[in-house]
């Protein structure tokens, strides 16, 4: 297998600098240290910001994490307030049959594309069969929906497998696209012309560099139904690497950091510096242990000992002191989340015992992971990849990292492609819609759906059972009670080497105002704006 060295910075080729010049080149007014009310009158609103994740395409197919960076070009069909709360954003309401077997989603009629069509039920009826076709991120949670039927310009019926109580929070996922559009370009044109309904055009991008979006200029009425952004243009960086984007803000390169994990001192310095820190939920950092990966290669990670004894190599109390506020995690679940059980308790630090098992399971002289270490930076931060790789070599596993862009990292975790997952494989979990059915969306024996049993996370029937009788049942103390039973049987398995309870923040210099950071998936970044 190539090395691969993960000191290197991803997405950075030759043909990214006059792009990035041109980024960096926007909005070079000083930052006043102590900035006056509101936003600057008659100056261009222009917002550059770090981020960890950039999209490979400026369509739905990239991750949930992405959520702000496509939601200046889109509109969703719902969106989560505070508590997970389903509230109006494309529909104006929806209601559930009583028998619960469909939910009756009714659109907003003021809704338009930029060429001046209304956005209808049809375009959301045609949004979900390519995301399902597609295999976009809001395909698997929405696995519950057996049909979309149209019933009129503005109503459209998801039609159920089983009941589903998740469905509007899940909506919030799913992006709508124009039919006409795609139809009369093709959807791999669509992909070099993307167009939504939301308030920005691409202005310019590059894979992996950067992602510049501008105001629309409509051609008669407003610029959107109900949406109101500020800022007349936003230019989106990718900077995986922390110490990148601490420098960016410090040296007035961006004026916003946003979902990033930093270090104690990295915070203080910022802090220090009369930096903006805002902290959002946490994210659940593990390494899988794919299971058709193991099965296709007939890894030794097959043996639970071998597994249990990687958990016990691996120090997380070392890990979690790099980052203020983590700490050691027994489960790949989301605080908060119904699948969360306070219960579980995370393995000790124990090499001797990690030593004995391999030894007990016929490895005394330790073995190596051939297909190495797969991480995205964006979710497994690089730092954390190399201790867990040191501590792995301390008793005998040897492996190697293999840092992946977001593509590739998405493909891999959704079974896109023919590339399969490495025998340790990085992950994050936050709770997406509240009912931890993102959880269910990569794992069980049918996931990730469409996929082929090479791609499989995980599977266990009875797992699979206990989960999506939660996602039917309508008394909440009995739903929470199934989903932490589903936990625990999770974790006799051990499908994991978990890790951290890690939090991330949004950092922004003080002349920059956000407002409804509240979820970290799900925001968006119309009420940001500049001080004069």
């Amino acid at each position: 297998m190539p090395h691969h060295d993960p000191s290197q910075r991803q997405g950075r080729g030759r043909g990214a600098l006059p792009l990035l010049l041109l980024v960096l080149a926007l909005a070079c007014a000083p930052v006043e240290a102590v900035p006056a009310p509101g936003p600057a009158p008659d100056v261009p609103q222009v917002l550059r910001v770090a981020t960890s994740v950039l999209p490979p395409s400026v369509t739905p197919a990239a991750s949930t994490s992405a959520h702000f960076i496509l939601w200046t070009i889109y509109d969703s069909v719902t969106q989560l307030g505070p508590g997970f709360q389903p509230q109006p954003w494309g529909a104006e309401r929806w209601e559930l049959a009583p028998d619960g077997l469909s939910w009756t989603v009714t659109l907003r009629s003021d809704l338009r594309w930029p060429d001046g069509l209304t956005v209808t039920a049809e375009d959301v009826a045609f949004s979900f069969a390519q995301a399902r076709l597609r295999r976009w991120p809001a395909s698997a949670l929405l696995t519950s929906v057996e049909q979309v039927r149209v019933l009129g310009s503005f109503q459209v019926v998801f039609t159920l497998r089983h009941v589903d109580l998740a469905v509007p929070n899940s909506l919030a996922y799913l992006w709508v696209i124009p039919k006409h559009v795609v139809e009369q370009l093709g959807f791999d044109e669509f992909v070099r012309q993307p167009m939504g309904s939301g308030p920005y055009e691409v202005a310019a991008f590059q894979p992996g560099v950067a992602l510049v979006v501008r105001k629309r200029q409509p051609s008669a009425g407003p610029l959107h139904a109900f949406r109101r952004p500020i800022a007349d243009e936003i230019a989106f960086l990718a900077m995986t690497d922390p110490t990148e984007k601490l420098a960016a803000l410090l040296e007035g390169q961006v004026e916003v950091a946003a979902v990033q994990s930093f270090t104690l001192a990295q915070l203080d310095r910022l802090q220090g510096a009369g930096m903006v820190v805002r902290a959002l939920p946490l994210a659940t950092l593990a390494f899988a242990f794919p299971e058709g990966t193991l099965a296709a290669r007939a890894s030794p990670l097959r043996d639970r000992r071998v597994r249990l004894a990687l958990n016990y190599a691996v120090n997380k109390a070392a890990l979690a002191a790099r980052f203020p506020g983590a700490e050691p995690v027994g489960q790949f679940a989301f605080p908060g989340s119904e699948f969360w059980d306070p219960a579980a308790f995370s393995l000790p630090y124990d090499p001797e015992r990690a030593r004995a098992l391999l030894a007990e399971a016929g490895y005394p002289n330790g073995l190596r992971l051939e297909t190495g270490i797969d991480y995205q930076p964006a979710i497994i931060p690089t730092d954390v990849a190399l201790a867990v790789q040191r501590d792995l070599a301390a008793v005998g596993v040897e492996s190697e990292l293999v840092p992946l862009a977001s593509a590739a990292y998405q493909d891999r975790a959704f079974g896109r492609g023919s590339q399969p997952k490495a025998e340790l494989f990085g992950a994050a979990t936050v709770d997406a819609t509240g009912f931890a059915n993102g959880i269910r969306a990569v794992l069980g024996c049918d996931r990730p759906l469409g996929a082929d049993l090479a791609a499989r996370w995980y599977c266990n029937p009875a797992w699979d059972q206990l989960v999506d009788q939660a996602l039917r049942e309508r008394v909440p103390e009995q739903r929470r009670a199934l989903l932490r039973a589903a936990s625990q049987l999770q974790r006799d398995d051990l499908p994991f080497l978990y890790l951290i309870l890690q939090p991330a923040y949004t950092v922004h210099v003080p002349s920059v105002r956000i407002g409804g950071l509240f979820h970290l998936r799900n925001f968006h970044l119309d009420g940001a704006y500049r001080l004069r």
